[in-house]
């Protein structure tokens, strides 16, 4: 569509058209690491590994001496 049509039928410059730059541009950076399925599941096995074994010297410590 040529500026001259696009005027002529009332749409202004705003709208959404996509253009060669769109298709090319690389997807978002949280788009990317849920991508690596494998990166995401080592992360939340080492986060609750360390909650856990923080939780469980902080019991141990919790029980009184005697």
């Amino acid at each position: 569509m040529t500026d001259s049509q696009r005027s002529s039928t009332g749409a202004t410059s705003g709208t959404a058209e996509r253009t060669d730059d769109d298709v090319s541009a690389e997807p978002p950076m949280m788009q990317r690491l849920y991508d690596r399925v494998w990166l995401v599941a080592t992360i939340a096995f080492v986060f609750f590994l360390l909650t856990y074994v923080v939780w469980g010297v902080v019991d141990i410590m919790a029980v009184p001496a005697g």
